[in-house]
């Protein structure tokens, strides 16, 4: 069972989208069809409610929200009723600003040494933040990702250098076949910190975490 909900925000510097997930790795204990899961926020008096969905994989769940309803603060998580009823709190941590310029157009020459780094602001000390670039070709799929701390404040992509002939020559890979590219920036808990609400219908727990994601498309590696 998967629980997402997204809710697109505006701005090249704020979340592109924001999510809740939840998933269980557990055994049902009953057969009893699925239950409705709400989703509220305290703070805001804001709540969705998710329907459950029939899939070749099992039971899905997925809400689209109104802009800005994921946000810094706790929420209530509850699926009232029903053979794997259950309540609990997430807490959804702090996004991060961009502070790195990629609109599109915007090229890196990794062929001449040079390396690519995206700087942020803000964040949790004790949160991931993952950079990824990513062809966008289907014929030559290709990515490249890094880790860190939000704390960090900044990830660098260095070339791979070396030299052919007595002359330098730099590559990122695979992705400088494919040169058109797009930079995705996500922030969530470490692993270790997913928050796991008790059900019992269910042989283990629910896992509930969050993300908030950027996207920056039609970048180009030289």
């Amino acid at each position: 069972m998967v629980a997402r909900s997204t809710a697109l925000l505006d701005g090249q510097k704020h979340p592109t989208a924001a999510a809740i997930w939840l998933t269980h790795r557990s055994v049902l204990r009953s057969r009893s069809p699925a239950c409705s899961i709400n989703v509220a926020n305290p703070g805001s008096g804001a709540s969705v409610g998710a329907l459950p969905a029939d899939t070749t994989a099992g039971v899905a769940y997925q809400q689209a929200l109104t802009a800005g309803f994921i946000q810094p603060g706790e929420y209530i998580i509850a699926a009232p009723g029903g053979p794997i009823g259950f309540s609990g709190t997430l807490f959804v941590g702090s996004p991060i600003q961009i502070q790195t310029a990629l609109p599109p157009g915007t090229k890196f020459d990794a062929s001449a040494g040079q390396p690519f780094t995206v700087n942020w602001t803000g964040g949790d000390t004790g949160t991931l933040v993952k950079v990824t670039l990513q062809s966008v070709n289907p014929v030559n799929p290709a990515l490249a990702y890094i880790y860190a701390d939000a704390s960090a404040g900044s990830i660098t992509f260095y070339p791979f250098c070396t030299e052919i002939e007595h002359r330098p020559f730099c590559t990122m890979g695979p992705l400088s076949s494919a040169p058109d590219i797009d930079v995705i920036v996500e922030v969530s808990p470490y692993p270790a910190n997913t928050t796991m609400i008790p059900s019992p219908g269910l042989t283990g727990g629910i896992y509930a975490t969050w993300t908030y994601r950027y996207v920056f498309t039609g970048l180009t590696i030289g």
